[in-house]
């Protein structure tokens, strides 16, 4: 099943350095969204605390009450793509 590599150690070195160089990038930028939106995300912790379970819809008011005036949230964030967000999945909520 496993196949030895068809490139240099040059190469591998290059393609170690460019994925550190993406993960890194990405772990900022994620932090930074993260700073940014600290309250939206604490809020939504909140309404999950209390209700276990919230639609997407229920997320995106939330997130949406949050952000700064005439900013949107990105249009494939809706209902139907994202139906639940659950803190416990697995486990029966409160109604079960």
């Amino acid at each position: 099943m496993t196949q030895g590599r068809e490139y240099s150690d040059e190469t591998a070195r290059t393609i170690d350095d460019e994925v550190s160089r993406i993960l890194h990038e990405q772990e900022t930028r994620a932090t930074q969204l993260l700073s940014k939106h600290r309250k939206a995300l604490e809020n939504v912790a909140e309404a999950l605390l209390e209700k276990e379970t919230i639609d997407g819809a229920e997320v995106a008011r939330i997130v949406q009450d949050h952000l700064d005036p005439g900013q949107t949230l990105p249009t494939h964030v809706n209902a139907e793509e994202n139906p639940v967000v659950d803190i416990a999945p697995g486990f029966p909520g409160p109604d079960a």
